[in-house]
């Protein structure tokens, strides 16, 4: 029941909750490890045991440890039946954790085994889970044709439990084709077929959102409340939580919110309680990112209920969980770890590293001098590399309990966050959702001001839809360098900061983005009446999350000593290199320019009071973790400052990271909010703040605007003051947003 909440809006809750989800009836491998594998391998044979029993458990990451730390052996020992009914059961836990498309390919790996083995039954049971799974992905007509078939072998084989299963994922299937009078046949005859107490509360729910697509809310109430106490008895979290949503989604359309939001906290308790066994950040992410919608449903009638710090810290479980337990996790520690994996993963930066440089070398030549093939090839096999990288990297983290040995994630309320402002600041947080409910009075985005004595909850008017479309609108009018923007920048203003104006008391604002806000230059936003940029008005910083608020400033100023600079790496950009030169020099200390300017240096310098870096970023949105630092080569390093190497580095100590180049502030935001980017690896290496760019910018600008930012770092001013100041002065002599607007500074203010 995951992803139950995946896109309810009006008129009915129910009619596209079920299109996007559902209550998954998942069918493990026959046999599983039961298959025959060699006596001396009992260790194995009991490992593979209990990863079943995780799976049926719903302990889902304990599953994916247990089978990755085996796979390996069963592929050298060739047995395929043990494959096959371990990758169908490590599909099965890939899916419950929310990874429907890791959770596809293991399947379809286990479907054609059986087929090449003629096990008709392991046939059947990849056959009825791939067809959840493309379900999940949307695929509907591929899912309906994987699941008919899947019970053609069912009922050849007469297994009746298999068939109910099969049948109720069908009814999935049909109701979200909108075909809901099949869909209630497919799931009587299923509950007819079935004696699982289990598997009962399952196929009761998904009856119970048949019901509700039909419009028959009571009936809907009285099969969810009957499989939440089937589900109860049978030890099934997911098939309560199930229960607990479809009572609260059927109690809003029926006008009770009180009554609903009773039953959804019930249901994001046990959320709550899946979360924090995942410790694996890429796991939880993905797990944590299906229950959004549930806690966005939290937020909206929290705040019709009139409860608004409820709402604030539903939005705050909403958002960023990975970025957070990550905060709370010490430095990745692979002891225990499986060795071979450990061992593949030192192999592979080499190789990229020599890939790497045959494209720069090819690169370099003349165009008519380029072997184009030979191009082609070596991006392929980076790519590819980079892909099975990311992958080991995950494959790592779950199982190596040594790495990701972590407290479930802290999601802190108003009181926490307001115990960490001082009498000069507030926070302003976001939270964005495109979901409503019955008679909703208007919005979907929310924004509380917080200060140290108070707080306010305000419902925007403007809709997410329109949000999104006017912040990616003035984004592209900013890139483009024209006059048009100030309107769309004044629609922006209005929108999103005029009604909280009134509230906000403080002049240092510290703005929590949600979703598509990560992107938005707030600083630009324009108040029309005045005349003035919001940045005129306020001294602006940003936080991924207000929860991480207590661990940035717990870090004190920071006890490292002096500044680093480093500048124009590979001899592109002039302006970066006079611009690390005029710091250098305020702070009396050379610079590293050119080729002296290392990846090495960074990484063997430890903790410094100011690190400043004048060089190419690039963002890679298909591997975030490969987002990179173009510096220059040597000392044993590639030049290539990649964001999983900067995970890696102590910078406990670090006041401020000072990242002056193209995108280094560019990240995307998940469905949960999650953040993959430069900015998020600092400031969890253990820097307290960075200042890095949304856009590509324009050197020359940059090095006015970066000179003056350090010349009143020097002055004693605090980052975020010293940027705003910055920020103005280069705006006299650069006046469009794009030479000044770019750079955010995230995390501590001063």
């Amino acid at each position: 029941m995951l992803e139950c909440l995946k896109t309810w809006s009006t008129p009915s809750v129910l009619v596209i909750l079920l299109a996007a989800g559902g209550p998954v009836l998942a069918a493990p491998s026959p046999q599983g490890p039961s298959y025959p594998i060699c006596d001396e391998h009992s260790q194995m044979q009991a490992d593979l045991a209990e990863a079943e029993l995780d799976v049926q458990r719903s302990k889902y990451q304990e599953a994916v440890a247990l089978y990755l730390r085996w796979l390996p052996e069963i592929l050298k020992i060739g047995c395929l039946p043990a494959e096959a009914g371990v990758r169908l059961n490590l599909g099965i836990a890939y899916d419950g954790l929310g990874d429907s498309v890791t959770a596809a390919s293991e399947m379809a790996r286990a479907l054609e085994i059986s087929m090449l083995l003629n096990d008709e039954a392991g046939a059947g049971s990849g056959l009825m889970n791939l067809g959840v799974v493309l379900r999940k992905l949307g695929n509907l007509p591929l899912a309906k044709q994987s699941l008919e078939t899947s019970f053609q072998v069912w009922c050849h084989l007469g297994d009746r439990a298999s068939m109910s299963r099969t049948l109720a994922n069908l009814a999935l299937v049909s109701a979200g084709l909108g075909k809901i009078q099949e869909a209630q046949e497919q799931i009587r005859e299923a509950l007819e077929l079935s004696d699982d107490p289990g598997d009962r509360a399952r196929l009761l729910l998904i009856q119970s959102c048949v019901s509700g697509q039909a419009g028959d809310f009571d009936q809907a109430m009285g099969q969810s409340i009957h499989a939440s106490e089937l589900g109860f008895e049978a030890k099934d979290v997911q098939a309560v939580f199930g229960g607990q949503l479809i009572l609260a989604v059927s109690l809003v359309e029926k006008g009770d919110l009180q009554g609903a939001y009773d039953h959804l906290i019930n249901a994001l308790d046990l959320a709550e309680l899946q979360g924090v066994n995942v410790t694996s950040s890429e796991l939880k992410a993905t797990l944590m990112g299906q229950f959004f919608n549930a806690y966005a449903m939290g937020v909206i009638l929290s705040a019709e209920l009139g409860r608004p710090a409820d709402a604030f810290r539903h939005a705050e479980q909403a958002k960023a969980r990975a970025l957070l337990d990550q905060f709370w996790q010490p430095h990745p520690n692979f002891s225990g770890a499986n060795s071979e994996l450990l061992v593949h993963l030192r192999e592979l930066p080499g190789r990229r590293a020599g890939l790497s440089e045959e494209i720069r070398k090819e690169s370099r030549k003349p165009l008519g001098q380029q072997d184009e093939g030979l191009l082609s090839s070596r991006k392929e096999q980076l790519d590819e590399l980079r892909t099975d990288e990311t992958t080991l990297l995950a494959r790592l983290k779950v199982a190596s309990p040594g790495y990701a040995g972590v407290l479930g994630a802290y999601s802190g309320g108003i009181k926490d966050v307001q115990g960490r402002l001082d009498d000069r600041s507030s926070v302003v947080e976001y939270f964005i959702s495109e979901k409503t409910i019955p008679r909703q009075k208007s919005g979907g985005v929310y924004a509380w001001v917080i200060w140290k004595n108070g707080f306010e909850l305000v419902q925007l008017a403007v809709p997410a839809r329109e949000v999104a479309r006017k912040v990616i609108l003035l984004r592209h009018l900013i890139g483009e360098r024209g006059s048009g923007f100030k309107a769309v920048a004044a629609e922006l203003f209005q929108n999103l900061f005029a009604p909280l104006a009134p509230h906000v008391r403080n002049r240092n604002l510290i703005i929590v983005p949600h979703g598509v806000l990560h992107q938005l230059p707030f600083a630009a936003l324009w108040n029309a009446k005045r005349k003035r940029y919001l940045l005129d008005d306020y001294v602006l910083s940003q936080a991924p999350s207000a929860s991480i608020l207590d661990v940035i400033y717990g870090r004190g100023g920071g006890k490292g000593e002096g500044i680093l600079v480093l500048g124009d790496p590979d001899g592109s950009l002039p302006y970066a290199a006079q611009e690390a030169r005029k710091i250098a020099e305020l702070y009396g200390v050379q610079p590293l320019l050119g080729k002296e300017a290392t990846e090495s240096a960074v990484v063997h310098s430890g903790p410094v009071g100011i690190l400043h870096v004048a060089a190419h970023g690039v963002y890679d949105a298909a591997h975030p973790l490969f987002s990179r630092l173009e510096l220059a080569p040597g000392g044993g390093e590639d030049g290539r400052l990649e964001m999983q190497e900067i995970l890696g580095l102590n910078l406990k100590g670090t006041s401020l990271v000072v990242l002056s180049g193209c995108r280094t502030q560019a990240e995307e935001a998940t469905e949960g909010d999650e953040l993959a980017g430069l900015p998020r690896a600092w400031l969890l290496a253990g820097a307290r703040s960075v200042l890095g760019s949304l856009w590509n910018v324009n050197d020359r600008s940059t090095a006015t605007l970066m000179q003056r930012f350090h010349g009143h770092l020097r002055e004693g001013m605090g980052p975020a003051e010293a940027l705003r100041r910055a920020q103005i002065e280069t705006r006299a002599g650069f006046p469009h947003p794009y030479d000044w607007a770019a750079f955010v500074l995230s995390g501590a203010a001063h």
